[in-house]
């Protein structure tokens, strides 16, 4: 696995351990845009708007999981095919106040890196499953 690879698998165990402010300092550019095709989450943007988009999400389900199950890299871009797991016993998630919910989505992701960072990326994640297991459907 090339760079670019080795990045995005540190962004996600990074992710699992918790470690947002310097995965926000360190791995996301500052320019940083984030593009939710399925729009579970917009408005994502920045090193900021990273880390808080992690701790609202780890605050929802704190034994969140994200699991890599694929990742192709090619040049400037990673595809990651991953799920993230976990158990909604903390705070509102997509506007549902807990009720201990366990779910999986499953997502696929688009990442484009510049300059060992990641500066862009496509989310296409299965938001009726999401939706089905929060009980909104």
């Amino acid at each position: 696995m090339g760079a670019n690879g080795d990045l995005l698998r540190e962004v996600f165990d990074r992710v699992n351990a918790r470690d947002f402010g310097s995965l926000a300092s360190e791995l996301i550019a500052p320019e940083f845009v984030r593009h939710d095709l399925a729009e579970l989450w917009v408005g994502v943007e920045g090193q900021g708007g990273v880390q808080d988009f992690l701790a609202m999400l780890t605050a929802a389900a704190p034994d969140m999981r994200l699991e890599i199950e694929d990742l192709i890299e090619d040049e400037d871009r990673v595809v990651v095919r991953f799920t993230m797991e976990g158990t909604h016993t903390g705070g509102p998630l997509l506007g549902v106040d807990p009720g201990g919910a366990r779910f999986q989505l499953n997502a696929v992701n688009v990442y484009r890196v510049d300059e060992g960072r990641i500066a862009e990326t496509w989310q296409l994640a299965d938001g009726l499953g999401l939706h089905r297991a929060l009980g909104l459907l």
